[in-house]
């Protein structure tokens, strides 16, 4: 049993010495993959323009357009929509749907709403509910029934803490 203990614990050190290693190479390989990736891109020129100062031999390029390159450029135009005699007819849609304006009658303030009896607390009834108090039933306490055993409440003791000479050395502090 010793024998097996020892070697499952040889075996997942040395698995994590190799996937160490692996996650190693594998990092190191990233690095120089992203060092390439920023060489080769655009972002090189972008990132070289943005820190080295411009000296007045700048290197210019010429490019030479042809009308396939603008073909890209070119908007295309739709016909103009023309205006056909049933999109017009009455008869195809609903005319008959009339539209009036809504108009609402001002609010007005009425007497009860001024009058201060109306909201004393004495005019209000509360009105007060019984429920039966709730009873302990027998499966309530039973711990076979929720699988669950009660904790042991176990108090511990300290021993007081003594002062050592150290403590209040003042070769310590």
């Amino acid at each position: 049993m010793k024998t097996k203990n020892n070697v499952q614990k040889a075996l997942t050190k040395t698995l994590a010495a190799g996937i160490s290693l692996v996650l190693i190479s594998i990092t190191v390989n990233a690095q120089d993959f992203w060092k390439s990736f920023i060489e080769n891109s655009g972002l090189n020129s972008i990132a070289i323009a943005m820190v080295e100062p411009i000296s007045e031999t700048t290197k210019t390029e010429t490019y030479t357009v042809t009308n396939a390159d603008l073909s890209a450029f070119i908007e295309e135009t739709d016909e103009p929509m023309e205006l056909e005699n049933w999109m017009t007819d009455e008869s195809i849609f609903n005319s008959s749907l009339s539209i009036e304006n809504e108009t609402e009658e001002s609010l007005a303030l009425e007497d009860w709403m001024t009058t201060e009896n109306t909201f004393y607390a004495s005019n209000f009834v509360l009105e007060e509910e019984s429920e039966e108090a709730l009873k302990l039933e027998s499966w309530m306490t039973d711990d076979s029934y929720f699988g669950v055993s009660t904790p042991k409440i176990v108090e511990e003791t300290e021993e007081p803490l003594e002062l050592k000479d150290w403590m209040i050395s003042e070769k310590m502090w």
